[in-house]
C-alpha cells in the first residue's frame, strides 16, 4: 500500500477513535441525571451496569476496534505521542468477544431499570458491533445475552410486555444491520482486490506481448540483416580477391551479385515491416520471386505449384516466405545445381508447404540441411511460433522439407 492509503487509513481509525470516545462521554452524561430519580435499590443496579456497560465499552475500543487508539487520539489534538504509547491495540483481539458481552449484557439491565432513556444504546451497540466484527457463531451469543439480559430486565423493571417484544426485535434488527454492513465491506474488499489482480493480470498480459512483440522483430530483423550482410559479405570479399588477382571480369560478377543480395535484401526488409505492421503480404508472389532469383543463381529449375484456396494470415505468410528462403539457401549451398519442386496449398484446414531439392548436379550425397542463418533448428522454431510443425530430411538423392500451419 502506499503512504496515501495508509495515511488516509490512519486519519480514518482516529477519527474513529474520538466518535466512540464522544459516544460513550455522551451516553454517560445521558444516563447518569436520571440516577437523581432512583430509589435505592435501582441506584446500586442500574450505577453498576452503567460501570460495568462502561468498561464494556472501553474493552472493545481497546480489543480491535480502534487501532492506535492512545497514540491516534494525542495526534488528533496535535499532541506528540509519548514512547509508552501503544502502536497497537490496548488489548488481544481475543478479548472483543468479552467485551461485547459485558457491554451488551449491562446495557440489557440499563435498558430495564427506563426504557424510554438512551441508555439502550449499549445494547444496540453491542449487537451491532458483534455482528460485524465477529463470527456468525459468536455474534450470535452477543445477540443471545443481550437479549436475555434486556428481556428480562424489561419485565421485572418498570417496563412492560410490549417493550420487551419491541426492544427484542430492534436488537434483531441491529444485527441484521451490522451483518449486513460487514457483508457489504467483505464484497467491497473482494471486489477491490479481484480489481488490483485483474489490473495485474492485464498488466502482465501487457509485459508479455511487448516481450513477444520484441522477439518478433528481433527474429525478422536477424532473418533479413543476417542472410543479406552475410552474402553481401562473402560476394565483396570474393570480389576484393578477384581483383587483387587480376581477374577483373570474374570480380564484376561478384560485385553485380552483392549489388543483387543488396536489393533483395530491401525487398525483404519491406516485406518484414510490413509483416511488423500487420499488413497482408502476397504470398505467392514472395515465393514466386523467390523461386526465380533460385533458378536465376543455381541454373536449375524451381518450380512449385502453388494454390492458395484460402487467404493466408500475415504471420503465416511470412512464416512460409523465410521458410521457403532458407531451403533454396541450404539447397544452394549444399546441393549445388539441384533442380527444386514441391507445392504450396492453402485450403480450410491451413497451409502446407513442400519443397524437394533433386540433390547435387555432381552426384554427392546430400548434406545435412546446417548452415547460416537459422537452418533447420531455425526452421522448426519458426514453426513452433506460428502453430505449426516441420518434416525434413533425405528424399533419394535429395532433401525434403514440408512445412504445416493450422488455419
Amino acid at each position: 500500500m502506499s503512504d496515501a492509503p495508509k495515511q488516509a487509513s490512519r486519519v480514518l481509525g482516529r477519527a474513529l477513535d474520538v466518535i466512540r470516545a464522544a459516544g460513550l462521554v455522551l451516553l454517560t452524561l445521558n444516563v447518569v441525571p436520571g440516577w437523581a430519580t432512583r430509589d435505592t435499590p435501582r441506584l446500586v443496579i442500574e450505577v453498576v451496569a452503567t460501570g460495568l456497560a462502561t468498561l464494556g465499552w472501553v474493552g472493545w475500543m481497546a480489543s480491535g476496534s480502534s487501532p492506535e487508539l492512545i497514540a491516534g487520539l494525542l495526534e488528533s489534538f496535535g499532541v506528540r505521542p509519548p514512547r509508552w504509547a501503544p502502536s497497537r491495540t490496548l488489548l488481544p483481539t481475543r478479548m472483543l468477544q468479552p467485551s461485547l458481552l459485558v457491554l451488551g449484557a449491562a446495557g440489557g439491565v440499563v435498558v430495564g431499570q427506563e426504557p424510554s432513556r438512551a441508555g439502550s444504546a449499549y445494547a444496540f451497540v453491542a449487537v451491532a458491533v458483534a455482528a460485524g466484527a465477529l463470527t456468525p457463531r459468536r455474534a450470535t451469543s452477543v445477540l443471545v445475552v443481550t437479549e436475555v439480559a434486556v428481556i428480562v430486565s424489561v419485565l421485572l423493571g418498570p417496563g412492560s410486555e410490549v417493550a420487551a417484544v419491541a426492544y427484542g426485535a430492534g436488537l434483531v434488527a441491529a444485527a441484521l444491520a451490522g451483518s449486513n454492513r460487514a457483508q457489504a465491506l467483505v464484497r467491497l474488499e473482494q471486489s477491490e482486490l479481484l480489481l488490483a489482480e485483474t489490473q495485474r493480470a492485464a498488466s502482465e498480459r501487457e509485459r508479455g506481448a511487448a516481450l513477444e512483440e520484441r522477439g518478433r522483430i528481433a527474429r525478422e530483423v536477424h532473418d533479413v540483416l543476417a542472410h543479406s550482410l552475410a552474402g553481401l559479405g562473402i560476394q565483396l570479399e570474393a570480389a576484393q580477391l578477384l581483383l587483387a588477382s587480376g581477374r577483373h571480369e570474374e570480380a564484376a560478377a561478384h560485385v553485380a551479385r552483392a549489388q543483387e543480395l543488396a536489393r533483395e535484401g530491401a525487398s525483404e526488409t519491406r516485406q518484414a515491416l510490413q509483416a511488423l505492421r500487420g499488413e497482408s503480404l502476397d504470398l505467392a508472389a514472395v515465393v514466386g520471386d523467390q523461386l526465380a532469383r533460385y533458378a536465376s543463381d543455381s541454373g536449375a529449375p524451381a518450380d512449385v505449384d502453388i494454390l492458395l484456396e484460402e487467404p493466408v494470415g500475415t504471420e503465416a505468410a511470412v512464416t512460409v516466405a523465410r521458410v521457403t528462403r532458407e531451403v533454396l539457401t541450404n539447397a544452394r549451398r549444399h546441393a549445388p545445381g539441384a533442380a527444386v519442386s514441391g507445392s504450396l496449398r492453402s485450403d480450410a484446414a491451413g497451409v502446407r508447404l513442400e519443397l524437394v531439392d533433386s540433390g547435387p548436379a555432381d552426384g554427392r550425397a546430400p548434406g545435412d540441411g546446417s548452415g547460416s542463418g537459422y537452418g533447420l533448428v531455425g526452421i522448426r522454431e519458426r514453426a513452433a511460433l506460428a502453430g505449426g510443425t516441420v518434416e525434413a530430411g533425405p528424399c533419394g538423392p535429395g532433401w525434403r522439407v514440408c512445412l504445416t500451419l493450422p488455419a
